[in-house]
């Protein structure tokens, strides 16, 4: 290690203090360093010597500490370097290696320089993820959801020819709009006014009416007529949603005689960006675009508002929405 290797890495354990936690840490890591500078590499069983003078602790300990220093230089990365690499041609980023088997063979540190180019940086993101398929596609993962709705489960034999689906959708577009007035009518012939409990039978009523009425009419109707609608429901995982799938045939089929059945997912995926950048997986998850369009789009939590992809039900896709 060259003197200006080692003035980054101290720069950089001054910037991470408040990561690494306390002083005792900082000056065994400090330490590791002043070793490094000497030696190509330090073994696990040397780390207690660099101790400070009487806190020697467990091997494991130090191991964790100094381990704990290589992730938080990879995460960090290119903000070090854009604070302290003025000097440096390859940022000099600290490694654990693990040695196989045999007798003698640790685990050991040591210095591996890399060129900051190749990993992905944040300018390099935004300038070329316009160009780079891999930053603008994504590929959802459908997991079969072990608890379906009790309306889907029921109708779902409805939705196998196109007859039943129209009679179907007659039926609950009727009944969307005439179940409030029969609510409405009930509670008004109920002789409950200036009674205690009136309020909260009142409450009890409408919440009953929404999760058994309502919602599972409104899902039904967002499914057959747009094929695919979100299931916001308490027992059902964030972002599921129940698609009208096609069933497989062999062959060609006019689109009139198509046999259709009601299949509910889970839907995750890797934002492309997000998983380059932090390592972060299934960070994706489908909500509806806004309030007033009900289009399906997947939405990453780690950053909602610029990671947008759009969704395709029928080939599980999506691509990045500017």
């Amino acid at each position: 290690m060259n003197p200006q290797q080692l003035n980054f890495l101290s720069n950089s354990i001054e910037f991470l203090k408040q990561d690494l936690g306390r002083d005792e840490q900082i000056l065994f890591l400090e330490n590791c360093l002043k070793r490094l500078q000497e030696t190509e590499s330090l073994k696990r069983s040397e780390l207690p010597e660099l101790a400070a003078l009487g806190n020697a602790r467990d091997p494991k300990t130090h191991d964790k500490w100094l381990t704990k220093l290589c992730d938080l230089l990879q995460q960090n990365q290119q903000r070090l370097w854009e604070k302290h690499g003025e000097d440096l041609q390859r940022f000099p980023m600290l490694v654990r290696r693990c040695s196989e088997g045999g007798a003698g063979n640790e685990t050991y540190f040591e210095l591996e320089p890399i060129d900051p180019s190749t990993e992905p940086t944040i300018q390099n993101l935004n300038s070329n993820q316009n160009n780079n398929p891999q930053l603008t596609a994504i590929k959802y993962e459908a997991v079969r959801l072990k608890r379906t709705p009790w309306y889907l489960k029921l109708c779902n034999p409805l939705f196998e020819s196109r007859r039943t689906r129209v009679w179907l959708l007659a039926c609950l577009l009727i009944s969307f709009w005439i179940t409030p007035l029969v609510i409405s009518a009930w509670l008004v012939s109920v002789q409950l006014y200036g009674h205690l409990l009136y309020p909260t039978f009142l409450w009890a009523t409408i919440t009953l009416s929404y999760c058994l009425v309502w919602r599972p009419i409104k899902n039904l109707l967002a499914v057959a007529l747009r094929k695919v609608t979100l299931l916001e429901h308490v027992m059902s995982p964030y972002g599921s949603i129940c698609i009208s799938e096609v069933k497989k045939t062999n062959q060609c089929i006019d689109s009139k005689y198509v046999k259709r059945e009601l299949t509910s997912f889970d839907l995750t995926a890797n934002c492309p960006i997000c998983h380059r950048t932090h390592k972060i997986t299934k960070s994706i998850s489908l909500e509806k675009q806004s309030l007033f369009n009900s289009r399906l789009i997947g939405v990453c939590v780690n950053n909602p508002l610029e990671h947008r992809f759009s969704f395709d039900k029928d080939t599980m896709e999506g691509c990045k929405i500017n």
